[in-house]
């Protein structure tokens, strides 16, 4: 059982939880952790974030294969599946469920990071991280991306013209471009770009650590995840970054295209500034 408090406190602050799911999050991944060794590697850590965390994304049914554009866009699996895969483990798969989908539902009103979105950023990250072309039937993935109208949040799997952007498509480039980005989408955004790459790089192979690491960082004022996710951008310069970002965020490819087709183009333009404001408040960079 964890008992330690700066945990708790961040993932009641950061996310909204409460201790006793906290808990139980830590739990879950502390169990897999001694099915599943830690080794000091990018591919290995690829592969532990891909399978822990998207069975985590899948507690929620709109983030798993029961939902017709995910399954095509992601290897991942049904919510019963996943349920099914914490149990395994030894952990209540049900009440893991229940934590993440009540946290999901309330993070926009009560200003939280959404987590379930995040576990779902990681995931497709580390599922398509370096690989291009995969051979998915991109027509008919384009047909249905274009007639569906209940797109939870856009991923890539092989659709030609957006293998460039798949890291932003199905995070914070994805939520401009369909016109609906809240407060938990930008923190979440944000946080989920900077954590998958120091988990893909920790060095212990310790992918909830790292996480847990940041976001204490986070939490306690230390780590400017605005002005890392720039830096990101701009080769370790953040300033540089705001303009790579804002070149980034005009730039449209075949996903934002999709996307515009369900929104204004006014409200994608205020989405664009209030994620841009959002950035240039909390890293100090001005972006106009």
């Amino acid at each position: 059982v964890i008992t330690d408090p700066k945990y708790l406190e961040t993932m009641v602050n950061e996310f909204g939880f409460t201790k006793e799911q906290a808990t139980l999050l830590y739990e879950a991944y502390d169990k897999y952790q001694k099915k599943n060794p830690a080794k000091a590697s990018e591919e290995w850590n690829d592969k532990k974030i891909k399978q822990f965390y998207s069975n985590l994304a899948a507690l929620y049914p709109g983030y798993s294969s029961e939902d017709k554009l995910f399954k095509k866009m992601a290897v991942t699996p049904s919510t019963p599946q996943a349920v099914a895969f914490f149990n395994s483990l030894g952990v209540d798969g049900e009440a893991l469920k229940e934590a993440v989908n009540e946290q999901h539902s309330t993070c926009q009103k009560n200003e939280k990071r959404d987590f379930v979105h995040e576990c779902a950023i990681f995931a497709i990250m580390a599922e398509h991280t370096g690989k291009k072309g995969l051979g998915e039937d991109a027509t008919k993935l384009l047909e249905d991306l274009d007639t569906d109208k209940n797109i939870p949040f856009l991923k890539k799997k092989g659709i030609s013209g957006i293998s460039e952007d798949v890291d932003a498509i199905i995070g914070y480039k994805g939520d401009v471009y369909s016109g609906d980005m809240g407060i938990d989408d930008r923190k979440s955004d944000i946080a989920a770009y900077n954590i998958y790459y120091r988990m893909r790089n920790c060095e212990n192979g310790n992918i909830w650590e790292t996480m847990t690491q940041y976001n204490e960082g986070v939490s306690e004022g230390k780590i400017n995840g605005s002005k890392e996710f720039l830096a990101h951008f701009g080769n370790g310069d953040p300033e540089k970054g705001m303009e790579e970002l804002k070149k980034d965020l005009d730039r449209e490819t075949n996903g934002t295209n999709m996307l515009k087709k369900r929104t204004t183009p006014e409200k994608i333009a205020a989405r664009k500034i209030e994620f841009l404001d959002h950035i240039s408040k909390e890293s100090g960079i001005d972006w106009k």
